[in-house]
């Protein structure tokens, strides 16, 4: 439970990294993208229970982090302006070198868009660990609680930059 969470005034990964792995656990109540910390992570974004929540997750934890330039915003496409994206399918994958924080994005094909989005906590090889909201164990975007997991680099569209 996140209810102990103090907002920092300063912005600092270590802080931000500390943000998001106490969220690890957290899960809806009744898997309809519910509960009392995923409605806090909603409402922060201006939602309701019910809606898709893994970037509200995102911009929740660098809220409370003290991060403000990232968007707080719960929809996915919003992460990633061309400024801040320091890796994306097109560059090769020995060019990217992680940093806590980064954020990730997972793109739907039959949506057309970025539809899931999640922090990246490191690198091992050709994989990202990341730590997401609104996933589960096989990594759907519509999953049921805050997850750490291995993505491999080849299923990641996309990273954005915000702790520099």
């Amino acid at each position: 439970m996140l209810t102990a969470w103090i907002s920092s005034s300063a912005q600092n990964p270590d802080s931000l990294r500390s943000y998001y792995t106490q969220a690890i656990g957290i899960t809806e109540a009744t898997g309809h993208n519910d509960g009392e910390e995923v409605e806090r992570f909603l409402a922060h974004v201006g939602l309701s229970a019910g809606a898709p929540w893994c970037a509200a997750f995102v911009s929740y934890c660098f809220y409370r982090a003290g991060y403000r330039t990232p968007p707080r915003s719960g929809w996915s496409p919003a992460f990633f302006p061309a400024s801040r994206i320091v890796y994306n399918k097109s560059n090769a994958i020995e060019s990217y070198a992680p940093q806590v924080g980064d954020v990730f994005s997972i793109y739907y094909s039959s949506k057309k868009r970025i539809a899931h989005v999640g922090f990246v906590d490191a690198r091992h090889k050709n994989y990202l660990i990341t730590i997401e909201g609104n996933t589960n164990n096989t990594g759907s975007r519509e999953g049921i609680g805050v997850f750490r997991k291995y993505r491999p680099i080849k299923s990641v569209h996309s990273v954005a930059r915000y702790t520099e």
